[in-house]
């Protein structure tokens, strides 16, 4: 047991409530040109060791066969990644099989078309990526290898703007990591009875 839970304080809540708002702060702060590109990169790394700290992955849950599979990335353009390393974190402790994608649509698609995921998750900050995120969703649905693949969008975008959901060709939203997993559950178990 960690020194945070004997005091306790549970992952969820440090994750959701200190180090969510943390970098949510560092991206402010850029925002307002109070802080450089360094102090950024610094202070998000700092985050991802304490989130790497925390102990969030657990053992695998099941052999890799029967595990739920989910493909996790930012948006094309996106290069805010915190948040998409916290919700691999969650979906992890909820015993999926996640892999983390890099790089444009051209890789997000070729990675769709090699691998069954039942879940594609994707992450956008701000409404420039609006157009390039519906292209991105339109191309991992044509390129996936599962036609009954659940696409769920999270970040800032979302937060701000949930009505921009549909429009952009996604199942679903994700206000947080936390709360992904499940809702990614239920999507995919209706998706499998259609």
């Amino acid at each position: 047991m960690h020194g945070f839970e004997k005091a306790g304080y549970s992952m969820d809540a440090i994750c959701l409530g200190l180090l969510t708002p943390a970098a949510q702060r560092l991206g402010q702060l850029w925002k307002e040109d109070r802080c450089s590109f360094l102090d950024v990169t610094v202070g998000l790394g700092k985050l991802q060791q304490v989130l790497s700290g925390i102990g969030m992955r657990s053992p695998d849950n099941g052999p890799q066969g029967t595990r739920r599979r989910a493909l996790l990335a930012t948006s094309s353009g996106e290069d805010h990644t915190f948040g998409v390393q916290m919700a691999a974190e969650f979906f992890r402790r909820d015993g999926w099989a996640v892999v983390r994608g890099s790089g444009g649509r051209s890789e997000l698609a070729a990675a769709c078309r090699r691998y069954s995921f039942d879940l594609v998750g994707l992450s956008a900050g701000t409404e420039q990526t609006i157009d390039i995120l519906t292209r991105d969703i339109r191309a991992i649905r044509k390129a996936s290898c599962n036609r009954f693949v659940v696409v769920m969008v999270g970040g800032a975008l979302f937060d701000r703007h949930p009505e921009l959901v549909p429009m952009v060709g996604a199942d679903a939203m994700a206000r947080n990591g936390c709360d992904a997993p499940g809702r990614a559950r239920q999507l995919v178990a209706l998706a499998a009875e259609a």
